[in-house]
């Protein structure tokens, strides 16, 4: 798994790119525009997208932007004051934002949705960038990344009824501290000589899989899969292995974790939690350090992070891996699900 190297070259990308935009001028968009002409100030995102140059800062006042945006072989960093105030509302089929040869495109704090329900919220090709606290609904697809688009990060994110949350299809992404829920299908769909590294989300009360993983790479740890059809499925056959640490995987209406792979695949699994799914294991031998235990959730009913949080009472605290790497940011003992690990982090939006 080559995923230092891709991570690496993702990041010095966006720093540099981060350092180049200090030097170029903020540009401004709100609805009615500046009170006055002032030559940074839009009253669309898309003309601004239009005048930046590589690197540069949009900023979006609050407001309802009923736009399909196009970034096409430039870098931009969209951010809004605020993903509950500012609403970029798809009138069209199309992406909400088409990205393509971009090396770093950021968007950050925005409500990404479609007017009919039908497209995709973000489109990458080809391109790396960094998707940090935005509300994605009512898409078809909330973000889809294709054709080795190498280093696109999702962060802090809510993803909400939507019909599959984030699809991949050869790239590399890294998926951490997001919350899925009320998807019509999965959550996720990791396809066809992807690399994902996921951990600390919360994927719960998704009418499909909450991860379906075929023939792709994959690290998962830390996460917690509650309460959706199904849980996790991998699926590898033609190429791809999976690595499964520290996760809570509870009260799926059917499979918990259904494998189905060569033997020549490798698929590593310990210190999970599986517990109350219709059918916990398929194709899989529990790990040695597996636990069976309600993992006992604070507020099931409320579908946020604070509602999944661990209680100081539950018998799943400290049982993840005990490897000092892996501890939690107490220095603690692992702690599986979403709560544990030393990068565990979340709030709700």
């Amino acid at each position: 798994m080559n995923l230092p190297r891709y991570f690496l070259r993702a990041i010095l990308l966006v720093l540099l790119l981060q350092t180049y935009a200090y030097a170029l001028p903020t540009l401004y968009v709100r609805p009615e525009g500046a009170e006055e002409p002032q030559p940074n100030y839009f009253s669309t995102i898309q003309e601004a997208i239009d005048e930046a140059e590589t690197g540069q800062k949009i900023y979006i006042y609050p407001g309802e932007y009923r736009e399909n945006l196009n970034i096409n072989g430039k870098d931009v960093y969209l951010i809004g004051s605020s993903p509950r105030t500012v609403l970029l509302i798809a009138p069209y089929t199309s992406p909400a934002i088409s990205i393509y040869d971009s090396a770093g495109t950021a968007i950050e704090n925005m409500t990404i949705a479609h007017e009919s329900g039908i497209g995709d919220g973000l489109f990458f090709y080809h391109s790396s960038g960094h998707i940090l606290r935005n509300i994605f609904r009512d898409n078809q697809v909330a973000i889809n990344i294709r054709e080795r688009s190498v280093g696109v990060f999702v962060e802090k994110n809510i993803f909400r009824d939507n019909y599959v949350g984030i699809r991949s299809e050869r790239s590399v992404l890294n998926v951490a501290h997001n919350l899925f829920y009320q998807q019509q299908g999965p959550a996720l769909e990791i396809f066809s000589d992807s690399l994902l590294v996921m951990n600390n989300n919360l994927l719960i009360y998704n009418d499909d899989y909450a991860l379906d993983l075929k023939n792709a790479e994959a690290s998962i740890l830390n996460n917690t899969f509650a309460y959706n059809q199904q849980g996790v499925r991998i699926d590898l056959f033609s190429s791809g292995e999976a690595k499964l640490y520290n996760n809570i995987i509870a009260f799926n209406d059917s499979y918990g974790l259904n494998i189905s792979a060569l033997k020549d695949r490798p698929i590593l699994a310990d210190y999970n939690v599986l517990y109350g799914n219709g059918l916990a294991y398929y194709g899989l031998k529990p790990g040695p350090n597996d636990l069976a235990s309600d993992p006992g959730f604070k507020d099931p009913k409320r579908r946020s992070f604070s509602g999944f949080q661990l209680p100081r009472s539950s018998p799943c605290r400290d049982k993840g891996s005990p490897d000092p790497y892996l501890r939690d940011a107490d220095f603690s003992r692992n702690d599986p699900g979403f709560t544990g690990g030393p990068e565990a982090y979340w709030y709700d939006l």
